[in-house]
């Protein structure tokens, strides 16, 4: 991988969603590397057309393992990590897995010294949208807009995660600092 531009890892990036988001960061120039742990919706024939492209890189791999976490922060430098506030779960199994995975993110960025930023869901909608209280599908059309995506992302939590990622990237700059976890 070059170091001349940006890095970003991104989790489940080989789904089909994840892998428009990574074929439209490879477009506008960013490094990618995409942490996939192929269940679900993950398969890399979606980043077929990347297979040869130094600037993008496939680990199979969880979230949840707290190594490999620290050795892709190491090894390949994302200048930051971005997250959505945790604010409410009916379901509280989904609630202790989303928290879990979570933790070991936010933890190895932290021992890895990159700048975490967090953002909540109305800062996120108020981002993608326009509007900070925006439902569902307006975000899934707003993602699907911004990233000419041709179908809405789904499931929900696509859209979101690529939410996070579309109000980071338009918050850089001195607005970004109000947003850092210190």
């Amino acid at each position: 991988m070059s170091e001349r531009m940006p890095c970003q890892l991104v989790t489940g990036g080989s789904g089909f969603i994840g892998s428009c988001y990574v074929l439209q960061a490879r477009r506008q120039g960013v490094r990618v590397v995409n942490l996939d742990k192929l269940t679900y919706a993950g398969n890399p024939a979606n980043l077929a057309a990347l297979k040869d492209d130094p600037d993008y890189v496939f680990v199979r791999g969880d979230i949840g393992n707290a190594e490999l976490i620290a050795w892709l922060l190491e090894t390949f430098q994302p200048q930051a990590v971005a997250f959505e506030e945790l604010f409410f779960y009916r379901n509280v199994t989904t609630a202790l897995q989303v928290g879990a995975g979570r933790g070991v993110a936010l933890l190895a960025a932290q021992q890895a010294g990159l700048p975490l930023y967090e953002y909540t869901p109305m800062q996120i909608k108020q981002a993608v949208c326009g509007n900070g209280h925006a439902d569902k599908r307006q975000i899934q059309q707003m993602v699907k807009l911004l990233l000419g995506l041709r179908e809405l992302p789904k499931p929900d939590d696509a859209a979101d995660a690529l939410g996070v990622a579309i109000c980071h990237a338009n918050t850089m700059g001195p607005m970004a600092e109000t947003f850092r976890i210190h």
